[in-house]
């Protein structure tokens, strides 16, 4: 460590990791605006965490967002007690901006297929 100038690495990773978490919000925004999901942007860290609809399940859409070539980690192991079913973590710092942008794109085009079928069931 004597060599290496780790105030200046972690200066630059936290850049990286700015302009990639603002990537994210920014293709998650229309979704939230839309009332598909919620998430308070952070403020540091490595993740985001969202909302779903209450009677999403973001656990049992993972295979389906998997499937589709992107992932997350479902946010009800994270909960000592109550957990809730619609929450999951999205990582920001492994992904490039593309890679964000495609995954974020794949979450929220299911999120509103969810929403449809789920529209298309009260209709009837």
């Amino acid at each position: 460590c004597q060599n290496f100038d780790l105030d200046g690495h972690i200066q630059k990773i936290s850049e990286v990791y700015r302009t990639r978490k603002d990537a994210m919000v920014y293709h998650l925004q229309q979704a939230r605006n839309d009332g598909l999901l919620h998430f308070v942007e952070p403020k540091g860290g490595m993740f985001l965490w969202l909302e779903l609809q209450e009677q999403v399940n973001a656990g049992a859409l993972l295979p389906r967002a998997v499937e589709r070539g992107m992932a997350y980690v479902p946010g009800a192991p994270f909960y000592a007690e109550n957990p809730k079913a619609n929450t999951l973590r999205l990582n920001f710092t492994h992904a490039t901006e593309d890679q964000i942008e495609t995954g974020m794109k794949i979450l929220v085009e299911m999120l509103q297929q969810v929403d449809m079928e789920r529209t298309q069931l009260k209709s009837r």
